[in-house]
């Protein structure tokens, strides 16, 4: 750019040869483009290795102070000239001479053009005005450059403070799994260097792990400060116990007490590495994929509002079972969406390399990855899981809190423990268990109930959860009454039971041991129990073996002995 200016002011004064000098400090000058002479005339000290040039006579009007013309028309009959010494050893002859300032809008003194010529008496005023001109445009070019160059400067620090403020708030390390491989990428949009506000997460607790996959709306500082906060808000609500609906709902919440105008899409996905029971929770992400044996399927679940568009909106929970192998990828929608398709365009190339055959889960996440568009304009983060199957055999039911659910789930009961070969003994007792459990869910809670059954090691385990606060509370039975000795029963007839107490509710939870097959069952003596968060405030006056036979009898006669008649046993469990 200054080569140019200096060439043009050379053309347009008429000079035999100029140049740009750049200010060294106070006592320097650099020359910095030349135009009509060789470069090696006037090598640049700081690439020759020689010492910036002195700022003589001649030059200091020009370069120092406020900076003005000068314009001599006969250097040799000038007085500063003769102060200089005459010209050093191979400097081109001078004898015409023209120096204009070049000096920022601010006053700033930036350098100074140079011109000569071998001739006295070749500049005039119109070369003056010239000169001056080219100069101011310099001056305006240079600012321009240097502009640019600092913005490109801060440009990239951001981009480096993007990518640190993005390392810091998502997870550094995703935790170490019994029967869970994990793997995750996360690729920054290549259209400008804003930190993004995708995010990813694993929360543990237990046996079961929660993975989370979100998106804050919008690429800037608020969006990123934004999705440290919902992650921070969702990992607690998740480590505290809530479900992934409940968890999602109190986080919508926060994001409106918070009072941001922006909103967020955020799927949960809580996996029970031991019985392979998934449930998944969305707020307007896009649904995991699910592949088993090369098959890829999308997770069919209610996708709910974003977050922080309506309050006080509820998330519905999706369960899929996972009986066996199987792989889990979650998503942020940059990773399928394109310029030209929209936001799923991309969805059948994922679905595709999904299904291949891959050495484990990170190579899936690979190459998914590497397929992605290279000019993306969101960010796209990818979470794979590989979830080697379920240690026991595991099942769950969602059922309404009526009259018609004690039987709904004894159906239920049985056609599980049949299929997995448990004795019809175990099973009796299991239904007798069961239905005292879902009973007092039904009377004392509103709403659903959850019914989960639990196989592994020998121990059948009946758990029921619903939305009531209230701790079972045990009872003495009058003589001849139907009701009140349900807990009596349940513990009677356990192994061992206990309740735990939720953020929304309860879960009650017997389990009975499952004698192998062939051995002879103990129904004459109650089985051990260990100790019991809820205790039994009277004696139990009935052994098992005496319950289970007054219950086959009452149940064989077509009588209840529950307090809660089912009115209605609806239809038959498929």
């Amino acid at each position: 750019m200054l080569e140019e200016a200096v060439d043009l002011a050379v053309r347009m004064t008429g000079a035999s040869y100029g140049a740009y000098f750049k200010t060294v400090g106070t006592e320097r000058l650099d020359a910095f483009a030349l135009s009509g002479i060789p470069r090696d005339v006037f090598p640049r000290p700081a690439e020759a290795d020689l010492p910036p040039v002195r700022i003589t006579d001649v030059f200091a009007p020009t370069v120092s102070g406020e900076g003005t013309t000068v314009l001599i028309d006969d250097l040799f009959t000038d007085a500063r000239y003769g102060r200089m010494g005459g010209m050093p050893p191979g400097h081109p002859p001078v004898r015409s001479y023209l120096a204009v300032p070049v000096k920022s809008i601010q006053g700033v003194m930036l350098g100074a053009i140079l011109l000569a010529h071998v001739q006295p008496g070749r500049f005039g005023e119109a070369s003056r005005y010239q000169a001056e001109a080219v100069a101011t445009y310099a001056a305006v070019a240079i600012e321009n450059a240097r502009s640019y160059e600092a913005e490109q400067l801060a440009m990239a620090r951001l981009g480096e403070l993007a990518q640190v403020l993005q390392r810091s708030l998502l997870p550094r390390a995703l935790p170490a799994l019994d029967r869970v491989e994990v793997a995750v990428r996360y690729l920054p949009a290549e259209a400008g260097q804003e930190v993004g506000g995708d995010w990813y997460d694993a929360v543990v607790s237990d046996h079961q792990v929660t993975f989370v996959i979100g998106d804050v709306q919008g690429h800037s500082t608020t969006a990123a400060a934004l999705m440290g906060q919902l992650r921070t808000a969702v990992r607690a609500y998740v480590s505290e116990g809530h479900a992934p609906g409940a968890a999602l709902a109190r986080t919508n919440t926060l994001l409106g007490d918070l009072g941001s105008d922006l909103f967020a899409t955020c799927a949960l996905v809580q996996l029970d590495q031991h019985t392979g029971a998934m449930r998944v929770a969305s707020a307007g992400h896009p649904p995991p994929l699910v592949v088993r044996g090369g098959a890829v399927t999308e997770v069919e679940v209610d996708p709910g509002v974003p977050l922080g568009v309506a309050p006080g909106s509820t998330y519905p929970e999706t369960l899929v079972q996972l009986t066996g192998r199987a792989e889990v990828l979650l998503y942020t929608d940059g990773l399928v969406e394109t310029a030209a398709g929209g936001v799923s365009a991309d969805l059948p190339r994922v679905v595709s390399i999904a299904g291949l055959p891959h050495r484990d889960i990170d190579a899936v996440v690979q190459a998914v990855m590497s397929g992605v568009a290279s000019d993306l304009t969101d960010d796209a983060a990818l979470l794979g899981l590989s979830y080697a199957g379920p240690v026991g055999q595991a099942a769950e039911l969602d059922v309404e809190g009526s009259t018609g659910a004690p039987g709904l789930c004894r159906r239920f009961l049985h056609r599980q423990l049949d299929l997995w070969g448990v004795g019809e003994s175990t099973a009796d007792s299991a239904a007798v268990v069961l239905s005292e459990l879902v009973t007092n869910a039904a009377i004392h809670a509103q709403g659903r109930v959850r019914l989960k059954l639990e196989l592994e090691d020998g121990r059948l385990r009946i758990s029921v959860t619903d939305a009531s606060t209230g701790l079972p509370r045990q009872r003495q039975a009058e003589e001849g009454a139907l009701g009140g000795r349900g807990l009596a029963i349940v513990e009677a007839m356990s192994e061992d039971w206990g309740v735990v107490m939720r953020p929304t509710g309860k879960t009650v939870w017997s389990q009975l041991a499952v004698p192998e097959p062939g051995a002879r069952p103990a129904d004459a003596a109650a089985p051990p129990r260990r100790g019991h968060p809820v205790r039994v405030a009277h004696p139990v006056p009935l052994v098992a073996g005496r319950v289970r036979l007054v219950v086959r009898r009452a149940l064989a006669a077509g009588r209840s002995t529950w307090p809660l008649r089912e009115a209605d046993p609806g239809p038959p469990f498929p």
